[in-house]
């Protein structure tokens, strides 16, 4: 076995021991008295940018879907798939290579295990993500990846302040870290506002994968509003509108010729709750 293939197997061995970790103990402490709750979501923005970097620059149809089971003590497990479906096949100044209209280019399969303690609200998971044509990205080649993540948060005088850290276990080994704000206003009539502030921190092997620069930096930072009707018991309609501005002077200098570093975009969708 070359080199190559043994960082293959060991990179697979790693993704089912994860998985086994995090899944398994989970399977022995479902709650069979309380009920399962599924939800299904399409989406279409207007572009796709994540964690500040500029997927695509054209409009992406998306889709996800989830599957919450309670288990025992009060905590309950998610399982979730998310997929990015290109609907042309320009990408402008972005990441993903052209030509993949109608196709999906990203699909992210995750498990996330949560667990309140009073006020305070903690949760582990892994998340999965696959690049169908990640060999044809404009900078690097993406291959696939994995990070398990940890998130601790909760509520506080109105608002619900959380911090979440990625750390990838496969390709990149690198370590996102973000803060978030968030709080929600009823506005009646089965209307409401929901508000949400972020601002991330990238360590040196996360910036290089996903920023091309080698340092350890605040990443991205943003600002989302998001109004969602309750059409029905079933059924919501929800519509926002996302900001993000890459914040070190150091990672903007890579973007400043290739992809924009300030971003805005809409998005349209809904959600199905069974």
């Amino acid at each position: 076995m070359d080199r190559n293939e043994l960082v293959t197997s060991r990179c697979g061995a790693v993704r089912r021991l994860a998985v086994f970790v995090f899944i398994v103990p989970c399977a022995c402490m479902f709650d069979s008295d309380r009920r399962a709750t599924a939800d299904v979501t399409l989406r279409a923005a207007s572009s796709y940018v994540f964690r500040g970097q500029v997927m695509t620059d054209y409009p992406v149809l998306q889709a996800g879907t989830q599957v919450d089971l309670p288990t025992r003590g009060g905590g309950g497990t998610t399982f979730a798939a998310l997929g990015n479906l290109d609907l042309t096949d320009r990408v402008g100044r972005a990441w993903f290579g052209p030509d993949h209209a109608g196709e999906f280019t990203e699909i992210d399969l995750s498990v996330r295990h949560t667990r309140s303690f009073g006020p305070v609200e903690v949760a582990a998971g892994l998340v999965h993500y696959s690049w169908a044509n990640g060999e044809q990205f404009r900078f690097v080649p993406f291959p696939p990846t994995s990070e398990v993540f940890a998130t601790v948060g909760g509520a506080l005088l109105g608002f619900r302040p959380a911090i979440t850290a990625h750390y990838d276990i496969d390709e990149v080994h690198g370590l996102y870290v973000r803060a978030d704000v968030g709080r929600s206003f009823d506005l009646g009539g089965k209307t409401s506002l929901g508000l949400l502030g972020w601002i991330a921190w990238s360590n040196a092997q996360h910036s290089e994968w996903l920023y091309r620069t080698n340092g350890s930096a605040l990443a991205d930072a943003g600002l989302e509003a998001r109004v969602t009707f309750d059409l029905d018991e079933v059924t919501a309609l929800h519509v926002g509108i996302s900001g993000s501005t890459i914040v070190d002077d150091g990672l903007r200098d890579w973007f400043s010729t290739r992809i924009e570093a300030d971003n805005v975009w809409l998005d349209i969708g809904l959600t199905w709750r069974f």
